[in-house]
C-alpha cells in the first residue's frame, strides 16, 4: 500500500470509520495500517495510529472533529 507510515499516540476512542471518512480512505485500507488499534484503545484506553506521511496532516487537521464524530456515533 505505501512503504513509509508515520505514527501518532492516539488516547481518545476513534471511530475507524469517522477517521477512514474524514481522511477519504476506504477502512478497509484503514484497517491494514492499524490491524491493532481498535483492541489497543479498548484494553489500554490508548494506542498508536500509523497513517502514510501525505495522511498525516490531514489527520491533524481534522483531529478535534475525528474525536468529536467518533463519540457522536458510539452514542
Amino acid at each position: 500500500l505505501f512503504r513509509s507510515l508515520v505514527s501518532t499516540p492516539v488516547t481518545a476512542q476513534i471511530n475507524m470509520d469517522v477517521l477512514a471518512e474524514e481522511i477519504k480512505v476506504t477502512n478497509e485500507v484503514l484497517q491494514k495500517w492499524n490491524p491493532n488499534l481498535n483492541a489497543d484503545l479498548a484494553k489500554y484506553g490508548k494506542g498508536t495510529l500509523y497513517l502514510p506521511i501525505s495522511y498525516m496532516g490531514e489527520f491533524m487537521a481534522k483531529k478535534g472533529a475525528i474525536i468529536r464524530k467518533s463519540a457522536i456515533v458510539k452514542k
